[in-house]
């Protein structure tokens, strides 16, 4: 990792004032290394060839989305703090254009980025940046949690060629295993213990069918069940169809694990200083 020697303390400071001001509630950069260190397959130099700072914007969620009753609330909470992730990115993208610094967007995980040489491969991981940019840790449900959100958050970030000043990656323990999202997952991806079943939570997701409930089902001859499942992808295809004319996708999207999860307030509760805890 080169010198802080190196790096513009004053750039870094004007660009997070851009993307704050740009609706950021908080802004953070990573150096590549650090990324790398904790996710091997987010190499930011395969984005962009000289890549020597990652800069994520993040967006708090409403309050709201904690008590969101369906999928179609639940996104039509969450899908602003994207929007607004975004611009505070494009903004801040702006500043170091006019200052002749390269850009690179890093699309999200449901997207392929491609190479300099117009070749598919998989997008950096925006919630490895965020916890090498310090901004909190992954958590058993594979969010990202952090100390005053929890995992209630939209990220958005670049890669640059810009020699900025890195924050210091998140060390703490958030997350502490209580396993309320694995008790709330109606589809099984969580598993205490057990490695993130990304394929069962994205059936679930895309189709509204949950493994969990399917398997016995299917055992037990348990039509009800079957015929739960059978709507809820019914519903899926129906979502994706009328999306299409208007150019957004929508899921079966769930965020139960995002809604029950309250590490940060755990977190905060043990970590107050002792002059607060005693009113002192």
């Amino acid at each position: 990792m080169e010198s802080r020697d190196t790096m513009d303390k004053t750039l870094t400071e004007k660009l997070k004032e851009k993307g704050l001001a740009a609706g950021a509630h908080k802004v953070g950069v990573a150096h590549p290394d650090a990324v790398m260190q904790l996710d091997p397959q987010s190499d930011a130099r395969r984005l962009l060839r000289g890549a020597r700072s990652i800069v994520i914007a993040l967006v708090a969620d409403p309050p709201a989305i904690r008590t969101a009753s369906d999928g179609e609330e639940y996104m039509s909470l969450a899908y602003p703090g994207y929007q607004l992730a975004d611009g505070a990115a494009a903004a801040m993208c702006g500043l170091l254009k006019k200052k002749g610094y390269k850009i690179k967007e890093i699309v999200r995980v449901w997207h392929k980025a491609r190479d300099k040489d117009g070749k598919s491969i998989p997008t950096l991981q925006l919630k490895s940046a965020a916890v090498a940019a310090g901004f909190g840790q992954i958590g058993l449900h594979t969010l990202l949690i952090t100390p005053n959100y929890g995992p209630r958050v939209r990220l958005s970030g670049f890669v640059t060629d810009a020699p900025l000043e890195p924050d210091e990656p998140f060390a703490d323990d958030l997350c502490d295993d209580c396993g309320a999202c694995a008790r709330a997952c109606p589809s099984g991806a969580i598993v205490e213990g057990k490695t993130f079943g990304f394929l069962t939570c994205s059936a679930y997701l895309f189709a509204g069918l949950s493994i969990k409930e399917l398997r016995p089902a299917m055992r037990s001859g348990d039509l009800e069940t079957l015929r739960c499942n059978a709507e809820r992808l019914a519903e899926s295809v129906s979502g994706w169809v009328s999306s299409v004319g208007r150019g957004r996708r929508l899921y079966y999207t769930c965020g139960n694990c995002l809604r029950v999860c309250a590490a940060e307030a755990r977190f905060n509760k043990h970590n107050v200083p002792a002059q607060e805890a005693t009113g002192d």
